[in-house]
């Protein structure tokens, strides 16, 4: 019995060590912060023809990100999404939220790839936030984020008309998995 209590005792201590040492392989990447600004929209947005709006050209500076955490891009096994928040930065007034919002889907593009769906939100709260939290897919997005430049492409649906532009930084948190001892 005691042989047993001992075997199902370092089976387990096992499987905690690897899962620890696998997540010790990951290491957060955030990008710089960029904008893309919602036009007024004086009539709502239904979702079956949202607005397109395209941000171009976001730097990823991975190869200084990778040289200063001292990772090779031959090790990089996977980048998933981790987060995606949209917070309005202007107008500034108190009343501002995403409260005209109903829904969003994001794509990521690079050169030479297809765009691919990386976050969305289906409802929108109505909670009068300045800040959206979007719902991640899970998608391998290793060979779009070794490109020097990504692309971002949004399709917004409104609940509601607006009267002025808002202006919205996007802080897309990515999640870098390098091999390390085959883990």
């Amino acid at each position: 019995m005691k042989k047993i209590s001992f075997s199902i005792l370092f089976a387990l201590l096992g499987l905690t060590s690897c899962e620890t040492l696998s997540e010790a392989t990951k290491i957060e990447m955030p990008l710089p912060a960029s904008t893309v600004t919602i036009p007024a929209t004086p009539i709502a947005t239904p979702a079956a023809t949202p607005l397109a709006i395209s941000v171009s050209d976001i730097p990823t500076n991975v190869g200084t990100f990778f040289s200063t955490n001292g990772i090779s891009t031959d090790l990089v096994q996977s980048i998933t999404l981790k987060k995606m928040e949209l917070t309005i930065t202007s107008p500034t007034t108190s009343d501002v939220s995403f409260d005209f919002i109903k829904t969003i889907e994001v794509s990521i593009g690079a050169t030479g790839l297809n765009d691919v769906k990386v976050a969305t939100i289906t409802t929108a709260p109505t909670d009068g936030s300045k800040t959206l939290s979007l719902n991640v897919e899970s998608t391998d997005l290793k060979q779009y984020i070794v490109n020097d430049k990504i692309s971002f492409k949004f399709k917004i649906a409104t609940a509601k008309p607006t009267s002025v532009p808002y202006t919205v930084d996007i802080k897309p948190t990515f999640l870098v998995d390098f091999k390390i001892l085959g883990l």
